[in-house]
């Protein structure tokens, strides 16, 4: 997967297609640990080949695993597919994060790639708000359920920085017009799943019971009285009705939950840490209210 070019400790990559599946996060996996266990590298140098596709929302998958101030990345500057990566890549924001350009903008397909911090509440609701949920790109729904669509995904995000033992997440995001999808990817580097619930429950589970176990109903790891785990059981359920799905990869564990089945299974490598995806299906017609809202 990665290639020393010299003795400077300069390696290379070659980029694959990525999609968000069990392939895609098996690959992210596997460079993530191959990037860990490399000790000596200096300079990472990205290339993207030929036919090279990677969905935009893994940008935040990227973002996580590549180190900011040694990576520098390759683009073929005269074929059509390797130019639109570049533009995605430069639309969303992601390639400044690594010294290059910037043109991004909310009316764009693009969910802009950032980097929020514990403390930064208040600014990720603002981003959902504007970016995630773009005008025209999102499920109808009424004030008062967007209002609560944005608690569940904070709940996400408040689940990556306690549960998880980190100060920050990755995020990104991408509508996909032809597929009539908006997916948004948010990353930690804190504990798994399955630590978490080995430290909190005493449980000995796989990476994939893990998951299985924390998507359940009635199971938290949280203390005291506070319920835990009811936005993700409600974006899930909206999920349903939407007939758009979920997606959690988290120590050697995946789980994909459609409107239909829950499908779980193993990753080959370990990823350190937490990957959620949540694609809605915006060919969806209904318009949605909160609970309180409907007589």
């Amino acid at each position: 997967m990665l290639k020393r070019t010299d003795n400077t400790g300069e390696y290379q990559i070659m980029m694959p297609s990525i999609n968000s599946d069990w392939d895609g996060y098996s690959f992210l996996s596997k460079l993530q640990k191959n990037l860990t266990e490399c000790k000596d590298l200096k300079t990472l140098r990205v290339i993207f080949p030929r036919s090279c596709f990677i969905e935009a929302n893994l940008c935040a998958v990227l973002g996580s695993i590549f180190p900011a101030s040694k990576v520098n990345f390759s683009f073929h500057s005269s074929i059509l597919p390797y130019r639109e990566v570049k533009n995605v890549l430069k639309r969303n924001g992601f390639l400044a994060y690594y010294g290059g350009d910037s043109c991004h903008s909310c009316t764009d397909t693009t969910v802009q790639y950032r980097i929020f911090r514990k403390h930064e509440v208040e600014a990720l609701a603002i981003y959902i708000s504007k970016d995630i949920f773009k005008v025209g790109a999102f499920p109808k729904m009424s004030a008062e359920a967007r209002k609560n669509m944005i608690k569940y995904i904070l709940e996400i995000f408040d689940n990556s920085i306690s549960h998880g033992q980190t100060d920050k997440v990755f995020i990104c995001g991408q509508y996909y017009p032809k597929k009539a999808l908006l997916k948004f990817t948010l990353v930690d580097l804190g504990i798994s799943i399955k630590k978490n619930i080995y430290n909190c429950k005493g449980l000995d589970l796989s990476g994939t019971e893990a998951i299985q176990w924390a998507i359940s109903d009635n199971n938290t790891t949280r203390s005291g009285k506070t319920p835990g785990g009811l936005g993700l059981k409600l974006l899930r359920e909206f999920l349903k009705m939407n007939g758009g799905y979920m997606q959690i990869v988290s120590n050697d564990g995946f789980w994909e939950g459609t409107k239909d089945k829950d499908n779980f299974c193993n990753i080959p490598n370990a990823f350190s840490g937490t990957i959620v995806t949540v694609s809605f299906n915006t060919n969806d017609n209904k318009q949605y209210f909160a609970t309180n809202e409907i007589l």
